[in-house]
């Protein structure tokens, strides 16, 4: 070999193994690299897709398949149905507002304004929150306990001697106390007469002389008047009877809003209170006078001793009290 050649050889470059590996390597590893993209892309997609299917179609589906208050808030149906399951079951409550937060999938957050009327009047506040999945009604937050069922109204006779220490307790109140009592009587009265005295009346459980199961009740007045039917104070019996059947028929068209509630009376309570609500509304549209054997009143101290020391009460328990010493 010649001097020449020995020199062309030296001079050419020539990769060594090891930087043939290097190269061989990081094709490799782009080409992995490039898979895994793809795979990730594919996946993200998928997952993109299944969160479409669920929020444009399952969620939509499984609101019409369950009670959507949204749906029926969009011509006041869901707060008249509430409204009047209340006022039918409920001495003094009344609901004045009603919020719904759609949460998909058949839940929703609820934020109600709920007025005592006897005790407390802040109307428009937010004050009881219930979520409503899937047709039932879950974890209520209610401080005040406003629509907690209350039972044993009327159920328990008292005794003369029981009745006189009542009435001794309310003669220790000031003179400007207003008293609220829940009364029943042995013997059914007129509602018209009952208006006349010198005490207001305030909710009357209708009498139904041909019912022995269920029998509603009606608020004589309201703080938030949404409709004529709201304004009953200067109602004659005949209009209040007919406010009052309306109402069950409400509750009778749309029972799967108040239904999950339940259905309280007295001291029993219907998991499921249709027929028995259904069969009220029936009876009530045969009624031809608005009486009751159990109500609740209010007035002032004097107004009320006189009336309660006249009537032949059967049982007779405090409400409410508006007086620093009952407070």
């Amino acid at each position: 070999m010649t001097e020449k050649n020995k020199k062309d050889l030296t001079e050419t470059p020539v990769k060594s193994v090891t930087e043939e590996n290097t190269d061989f390597e990081k094709k490799i590893e782009q080409y992995i690299n490039k898979k895994i993209r793809k795979s990730i892309a594919k996946t993200v997609l998928a997952v993109f897709l299944v969160l479409v299917v669920f929020f444009f179609i399952i969620s939509p589906v499984m609101d019409a398949l369950y009670l959507n208050p949204s749906k029926l808030q969009k011509d006041q149906t869901f707060f008249s149905v509430m409204r009047d399951y209340y006022d039918i079951t409920r001495p003094y409550i009344e609901i004045n507002d009603i919020q719904v937060e759609k949460k998909g999938f058949g839940r929703y957050k609820l934020g109600i304004s709920v007025t005592d009327n006897m005790k407390k009047r802040e109307i428009g506040i937010e004050n009881v929150w219930v979520n409503l999945e899937r047709g039932k009604y879950k974890n209520w937050e209610d401080p005040e306990r406003f629509l907690s069922t209350k039972l044993g109204e009327f159920e328990n006779p008292k005794t003369q001697e029981e009745i006189e220490e009542v009435i001794m307790e309310m003669e220790k109140l000031p003179e400007s106390a207003e008293i609220s009592l829940a009364i029943s009587e042995n013997v059914e009265r007129d509602v018209e007469g009952l208006r006349k005295e010198k005490v207001q009346l305030d909710w009357i459980e209708v009498y139904h002389p041909n019912s022995k199961s269920f029998q509603g009740g009606l608020n004589l007045w309201r703080i938030a008047l949404f409709k004529p039917s709201d304004d009953r104070e200067e109602m004659t019996e005949e209009e209040l009877l007919k406010v009052y059947v309306e109402k069950l028929k409400n509750l009778v068209d749309h029972q799967e809003v108040w239904c999950p509630l339940e259905l309280p009376y007295r001291s029993t309570v219907w998991v499921d209170g249709r027929e028995e609500m259904k069969a009220c509304y029936e009876d009530a549209k045969t009624l031809k006078k608005l009486q009751t054997k159990a109500y609740y009143i209010s007035g002032k101290r004097d107004d009320i001793l006189e009336f309660v020391k006249k009537t032949n009460m059967k049982t007779v328990d405090v409400y409410g009290v508006k007086s620093s010493m009952w407070e």
